[in-house]
């Protein structure tokens, strides 16, 4: 994440640059990143959404979940689909993703 508005990922293992770089279109930046085995969350700064990226196919985002205007913090637990993110207005919201 970071200004660039586009995620990189690294295969630490090969040593090799950047495998895949996942943009979401007209975000500015990103603020924050939640990443499983089968499963990547974005949250673009400024902006009001989530991004939800299968990584089995990472070209596409499968699903956007409406969440704080500032997203500072992420949470994933893989095993369950749950989705819980965090922001500046002191909330918290959670969802269970249809992926």
């Amino acid at each position: 994440g970071g200004s660039c508005g586009s995620v990189q990922l690294w295969d630490l293992r090969s040593e090799r640059a950047c495998v895949a770089r996942l943009s979401d279109s007209g975000v500015e930046g990103v603020r924050a990143v939640c990443l499983s085995s089968n499963m990547l969350l974005s949250a673009p700064a400024p902006g009001p959404f989530i991004s939800v990226w299968d990584m089995r196919a990472p070209q596409r985002i499968i699903e956007k979940l409406r969440a704080h205007t500032n997203n500072d913090a992420l949470a994933l637990d893989s095993s369950s689909g749950r989705i819980a993110c965090g922001g500046r207005m002191n909330e918290l919201r959670a969802w269970k993703t249809r992926a």
